[in-house]
């Protein structure tokens, strides 16, 4: 469910980037794809950093859902670890499950400040030169900026880091002889069961894979990339931190799915038709999951080809065409509603109206 609220969070965020587009085309009558490209937001954070409007609202409580889900399910306890009496163990298994909880609820409530935000779109005009408003903003502006960028490090970065150590040992220890609790699943056993979670936890490995590619395609973006393009186009940053997205809440998926089939005492307690159903349900996702990666692998190597100007002036052409479509559908609304509001609308109401009848 976590997971779950998180993309539709991101389907919100995409919303956003289409109605900016679709505002800017019913204001103008026309697109500059150009400009408009240039003036895209190139992060998550930066498109939806006004939580007042309907689209910051709506994605902020998605995901605030989603991290307050990831808090109450306790899934580190049904994780493939035991806790015994290390302090150690506890505290750093502790440390993994509030982490990504900890970084989305920052980031929630630390948006990107809207002063920022707005002097960054000033730079982007052209022949825009800074003056001392532009220094006072960045002064006020730097708590709430730093802030905000160690929450998306902590949800994303170590995170992903974390998430890395723990299934490389994980791995070691399935294929050492497990964690000498003869309930969790174990390389020895060949069960259904076992071959589920090895497969689950390949998947998640494979998630992970896709998440680090993001993560050194927007570095490279922001710190390598000679040309700086990122500034005429700021999809070739938001495409990698969207994908990120994507992967690190199809992992918290595969991680929700392997608690399945970790107990292999609790597993064979089910029915025959249940664990037929858990299996082909972890199957189904598997498959979804891991494709998206490899979609992911080929746009990151192709960026160039998907992000160029034919390919965003498409994007923008289908844009006209559905607002061109929503604006007919919602013109006889329009009238609708303004025929029942209006009706009565003079200095007798309809009420004093029946009251002054009723007196006659």
């Amino acid at each position: 469910m976590s997971s779950a609220f998180g993309h539709i969070a991101l389907l919100v965020c995409d919303q956003c980037r289409e109605h900016m587009v679709a505002m800017e085309y019913i204001r103008n009558k026309s697109i500059d794809t150009e400009m408009m490209i240039r003036d895209m937001p190139e992060s998550i954070s930066k498109t939806i950093h006004e939580t007042s409007s309907p689209h910051g609202r709506a994605f902020q409580s998605f995901m605030l859902v989603s991290g307050l889900l990831m808090l109450t399910s306790h899934w580190i306890m049904y994780e493939y670890v035991e806790f015994r009496d290390s302090t150690f163990e506890i505290t750093i298994q502790t440390v993994r499950w509030l982490c990504p909880i900890v970084g989305i609820i920052l980031l929630v409530f630390i948006p990107m400040s809207h002063d920022y935000t707005m002097m960054i779109d000033r730079f982007k005009k052209p022949g825009y030169t800074i003056n001392k408003s532009d220094l006072a903003t960045l002064f006020a502006s730097q708590m709430q900026e730093n802030m905000h960028n160690a929450a998306g490090t902590l949800a994303f970065a170590v995170t992903t880091g974390l998430e890395g150590y723990f299934l490389v040992t994980e791995f070691i220890q399935f294929f050492g002889g497990g964690l000498g609790l003869a309930n969790l699943v174990r390389w020895e056993h060949k069960t259904r069961a076992m071959h589920m979670w090895l497969a689950l936890l390949c998947c998640r490995s494979l998630m992970l894979l896709g998440a680090q590619a993001c993560l050194w395609s927007m570095g490279y973006e922001w710190f390598g990339e000679p040309t700086h393009r990122v500034t005429r186009n700021p999809y070739f940053l938001y495409a990698p931190e969207r994908g990120l997205t994507n992967e690190l809440l199809n992992y918290i998926a595969m991680l929700a799915v392997s608690i399945w089939f970790v107990n292999q005492t609790a597993f064979d307690a089910l029915s025959d038709t249940a664990q037929q159903v858990l299996s082909i349900l972890a199957l189904g996702l598997m498959v979804a999951s891991a494709l998206y990666t490899v979609g992911l692998f080929w746009f990151l190597c192709r960026k160039e080809r998907y992000l160029n100007k034919d390919q965003m002036e498409k994007w923008f052409d289908k844009i006209r065409k559905k607002t061109d479509l929503n604006l007919g559908s919602l013109e006889p609304k329009l009238h609708e509603l303004h025929t029942k509001w209006s009706a009565h609308a003079n200095p007798l109401t309809s009420e004093e109206s029946d009251g002054r009848s009723e007196e006659r």
